[in-house]
């Protein structure tokens, strides 16, 4: 059930509307204390009045997927995702099922393109929400995970090879067709891929080593569909294959 649409009249109430503004107030100690039934209502209320994501903290994973669900209820216009918990060995992909990578690649490259101002036009920060094991859990860090990132855009100029090479740097699976997040695919000028942090696979179509265009595609049917004018071509896992692991 959607509900964002009486989000702004439950939003201007009294007693939440002072919570938000002390939320949004610049001193970073503020506490502010909801019941649980409101928690969804005032994440959501407040990710509209704020510019930056949001990262919401849960007991434990159970928790966090139902505080989604809820927060996607209420909000509007803006991405929730969860930020699962492997419940593996830090930097151990070889036990980690490629679903729960490419949910946490999701994550952390869509945080860290929003803070370059790169990612796809119009993209708006996101909700994650985390258990506090999953969050307290050793990451790559941010400017070495970020270096390697590359905004793709008609016109630009790369060879195809060098850009295959980079998809594999970046830990994507080479496939015939791609399908699912994580996966390329290459057909003489054209390379498909699919960014973990994207709904929908990209086709770049090259012109010699000029990029022609970018449009999405089906993974299912496989055909092309609208443009694309930007997109950034993050890592398929949060496992830093580039160095070596």
């Amino acid at each position: 059930m959607n509900l964002s649409g009486i989000l702004a009249e439950v939003a201007e109430t009294t007693s939440l509307n002072q919570a938000l503004a002390s939320a949004l107030s610049e001193n970073p100690a503020t506490r502010i204390e909801i019941g649980d039934a409101l928690k969804p209502v005032f994440i959501a209320a407040l990710a509209g009045r704020s510019k930056r994501p949001l990262i919401v903290l849960t007991s434990d994973e159970a928790r966090a997927r139902e505080y989604a669900r809820d927060i996607e209820s209420w909000a509007t216009g803006r991405t929730v995702r969860v930020f699962s918990d492997p419940d593996q060995p830090a930097y151990s992909p070889m036990s980690i099922s490629q679903s729960v990578l490419g949910e946490r690649a999701a994550v952390l490259a869509e945080l860290a393109g929003h803070n370059t101002g790169s990612t796809t036009a119009d993209a708006s920060p996101p909700i994650v929400v985390s258990s506090v094991t999953a969050f307290m859990r050793r990451l790559t860090p941010v400017a070495e995970f970020r270096r390697h990132f590359l905004a793709i855009a008609p016109g630009q100029i790369v060879r195809p090879e060098d850009l295959t090479k980079r998809l594999a740097a970046l830990g994507y699976r080479r496939n015939p067709l791609v399908e699912a997040p994580g996966e390329f695919a290459v057909r003489g000028g054209i390379v498909d891929a699919f960014p973990p942090q994207l709904d929908r696979p990209v086709r770049i179509d090259f012109f010699g080593d000029e990029i022609e265009s970018v449009r999405f595609f089906d993974p299912e049917s496989q055909r092309s569909l609208d443009d694309c004018p930007e997109f950034l071509l993050s890592s398929a896992s949060e496992v830093p294959t580039w160095m070596g692991a």
